[in-house]
């Protein structure tokens, strides 16, 4: 097993891949010092959420980022006879501490485990790895989930297949990571799956799950012109936030943001209404949509995000659902179906609660005239531009996808 890779070495690796212009060298480079680690899943796993600056997936709502950079020890070299630190030792009592309670005796337990950490830190490269971890966003390796992935599929094509593995083998492992890390974006998750299970068939094994979090499909901007689809639906593009809606068979209601964060107990009426937005009861479903304050007079993109977790509903702030897309529905892969199917089980199934969740308004077209119309009377009603949707398509997790162009302002980026 290799439970015993260093922290110090990871510290050491990931400056390296923070110097290096090229994102292929910093690809190489990580599945590099990912061989170190491949035999091992809990090494693996540490080497991975330490990577990317966090303890866990973001749904799960653990933190241990300190506000004040002050609180931080300074550094002292530590004593010779100190046992090195392994990455999965970092991981776990950063995991530990982030699970402590926010209040006084839990924020000075956190305060005390972060000291222990940094006092045994051997080098200032391994103290300034850590001292990133808890004071700051990210690493700064221009390295997110998509190059994790890529990294992964060159270490585990030579597991699998052999050290001397084609480059086209290591790349088709590469997407198919990110494709299954879109549907369910938890590193523990697909590294303990394909550790026992290979890469293959990780699609039909991982798939959307209500309860965890979907890395959204995203529409793509249309900065030149755009070939509009044979059928295609027009809808607003509204100034708000996206939201998906995950509702499990026992009646438990999670909302979630687009950046995976768990945001139900900012949207507590949203979530003590769902109840009342499904027709049938006891089943599992996702709904993907925004959140907006529709009675505002001026539109913050973020306001309804501004609230304190369980904030009672205010005047001044108030949050509205809009659900435009059906993506499982009784255990079914409705994602899979063409929109306009998804479309339509979305309005059946559901029924809207007013002036808390409702559907997203819109209008089939059949070409560049009828679009234009349905453009004029959106803005006119207060719309930033619209979404056009391929009635055919199928949702793309994680993606920029072409299904759907985002059009602000003006249609001169579209033609048909």
């Amino acid at each position: 097993m290799s439970d015993n890779v260093l922290f110090k070495d990871l510290s050491a690796n990931l400056k390296d891949i923070k110097d290096e212009s090229s994102r292929n060298k910093k690809v190489e480079k990580f599945a590099s010092f990912l061989d170190k680690a491949i035999q091992s899943p809990r090494t693996l796993i540490a080497t991975v959420w330490l990577t990317l600056n966090k303890v866990g997936p973001n749904s799960e709502g653990v933190s241990v980022k300190l506000e004040d950079k002050k609180l931080f020890p300074e550094y002292m070299e530590a004593e010779i006879t100190v046992e090195p630190l392994t990455v999965v030792e970092v991981h776990e009592k950063l995991w530990n501490a982030a699970r402590l309670p926010r209040n006084p005796e839990g924020n000075e337990a956190r305060r005390q485990a972060i000291g222990d950490l940094a006092r045994r830190c051997s080098t200032r490269l391994e103290y300034s790895c850590l001292e990133r971890h808890l004071c700051e966003c990210s690493q700064k390796l221009n390295f997110a989930e998509a190059g994790i992935c890529e990294a992964l599929g060159v270490v585990f094509a030579k597991r699998f297949r052999g050290a001397d593995v084609g480059k086209h083998i290591q790349e088709e492992y590469g997407k198919l990571l990110l494709n299954a890390y879109n549907k369910c974006p938890d590193f523990g998750i697909i590294i303990n799956d394909v550790h026992y299970n290979g890469v293959e068939n990780i699609s039909t094994r991982i798939q959307i799950q209500a309860g965890i979090p979907v890395c959204l499909m995203l529409a793509e901007k249309c900065t030149e012109k755009t070939l509009l689809p044979a059928k295609f639906s027009c809808e607003p593009k509204i100034s708000s936030f996206r939201a998906q809606i995950h509702c499990l068979s026992t009646g438990e209601v999670r909302i979630f943001d687009r950046n995976l964060f768990d945001i139900t107990t900012k949207n507590l009426e949203i979530a003590t209404a769902v109840l009342g937005f499904v027709r049938e009861k006891s089943i599992d479903f996702i709904v993907d949509g925004v959140i907006e304050d529709p009675h505002a007079k001026e539109k913050k993109f973020s306001s309804p995000k501004l609230r304190n977790p369980g904030q009672e509903r205010s005047e001044d702030i108030k949050a509205h659902f809009f659900a435009f897309d059906l993506l499982q529905y009784k255990g079914e892969r409705i994602w899979s179906k063409p929109y306009q199917e998804r479309s339509e089980l979305l309005r059946t199934n559901f029924v809207e609660v007013p002036n808390i969740i409702s559907f997203i308004a819109y209008e089939d077209c059949n070409n560049l005239e009828e679009l234009q119309e349905s453009f004029s009377r959106f803005v006119e009603a207060g719309s930033n531009g619209v979404i056009v949707k391929d009635l055919a398509s199928k949702y793309e997790f994680g993606k920029h996808s072409k299904s759907g162009s985002s059009s602000r302002r003006s249609l001169n980026t579209c033609e048909s």
